[in-house]
């Protein structure tokens, strides 16, 4: 494929010559085709490379699989693009920090995916060396408090330093009172959906890579569902938007009540919700997504002298995150890409009803 692939690229001399590693794939991660920088960061040449399959260059088989797990949803999503953070391996067994961002390229026949790595070892090196750098400076500012304390002060000079910091620290609790009222504001605002009052999707993908790692430290599971109105559309085309407005408040308040008060209720898309639920795992997902669809195909929402009758599907997605050895955002990904994929199936069998992902061992045998 290589030869009479690349013959119909006219472009096939600028991506060799790009000034940035760059791969082209199949669906398997067979390398097809691989440029000068490429060589170069992973120290191998053209035609060794070309013997590769791309996988083979991660740091961990962990890492490849949920790579090419992620690859493979993203693609049967039809989605055309995607990004990935890791880390990979030179010939010399070399680790490298790698952002990987991957494009879907198709003709005629074949798809195959167009890759560009960048090396971001050293801007991880910096990362590391600014922490170690501000704990030192949080060591000696200890240290020097400590020493204060040993100095001797007399009686006079300790009183006007106590008053002074006791002027002091009036005059910033009343300004801390002040800026703490403005930011919780600005907080609500920006994590907050202005019509349900929940919260919004910037704040579900903040607050999701936040319980993992809480998973992780715990050793807890995670379940995440996606619920989705069916038909929502028809009730806009056919009842109007403030109609349909009033319904996603009354579905996001029946949702609320459903679930426990640890667990995160968020708007997730248009007609779409999201439940982040810590501590639970495959049958207590289940059983909570399914509490939900009755809820709400039990509850028809009455607005205007209209009554509305509404259902849902979910889709969920159960892991223990304590058992994977992967970046954040790549566990973040994996698990979103499968609850949306059960979804997906939910719909597909006929909507109102609930699909739970099953999952494929991934070396992570307990999923």
């Amino acid at each position: 494929m290589s030869v009479s692939y690349l013959k119909i690229l006219p472009i096939d001399q600028v991506l060799y010559d790009l000034p940035t590693p760059v791969f082209i794939i199949d669906k398997e991660g067979q390398i097809y085709f691989a440029n000068k920088d490429a060589c170069l960061l992973y120290g191998c040449n053209q035609k060794d490379l070309l013997k590769m399959n791309f996988l083979k260059l991660t740091a961990t088989e962990d890492e490849a699989s949920i790579f090419q797990s992620i690859l493979q949803f993203s693609i049967e999503l039809q989605e055309t693009s995607g990004r990935f953070l890791g880390r990979h391996k030179n010939k010399l067994n070399k680790l490298i920090d790698v952002d990987i961002k991957w494009s879907l390229l198709k003709n005629e026949s074949s798809s195959y995916i167009l890759i560009c790595v960048q090396d971001i070892t050293e801007l991880k090196r910096i990362e590391r060396d600014y922490i170690t750098k501000v704990k030192k400076l949080e060591l000696e500012i200890e240290q020097r408090k400590k020493v204060e304390k040993t100095l001797h002060i007399t009686h006079e000079e300790l009183k006007e330093k106590i008053n002074a910091l006791e002027t002091q620290k009036n005059i910033n609790e009343q300004m801390l009172e002040e800026l703490s009222t403005t930011n919780e504001i600005l907080e609500r605002w920006a994590i907050e959906d202005s019509l349900t009052g929940i919260y919004n999707r910037r704040y579900f993908t903040e607050y999701i890579e936040n319980d993992i790692i809480r998973a992780q430290h715990l050793n807890k599971p995670l379940s995440l569902l996606i619920i989705d109105l069916d038909h929502f559309k028809d009730i806009n085309d056919s009842l109007g938007h403030f109609i349909g407005d009033k319904v996603l408040i009354k579905v996001a308040r029946i949702i609320q009540e459903t679930i426990d008060p640890e667990n995160i209720l968020c708007r997730y898309g248009g007609e779409e919700f999201a439940v982040i639920s810590l501590g639970s795992y495959i049958s207590d997902a289940e059983k909570l997504a399914d509490q939900i669809r009755l809820n709400i195909s039990n509850n028809p929402i009455v607005v205007n002298d209209h009554k509305v009758n509404i259902t849902a599907s979910v889709g969920v997605s159960s892991i223990k995150p304590y058992q994977w050895k992967a970046p954040i955002e790549a566990i973040r990904d994996y698990l979103i890409k499968t609850a949306d994929k059960a979804l997906y199936l939910a719909k597909a069998k006929g909507r109102n009803k609930v699909e739970l992902y099953r999952h494929k061992d991934i070396k992570n045998p307990n999923l």
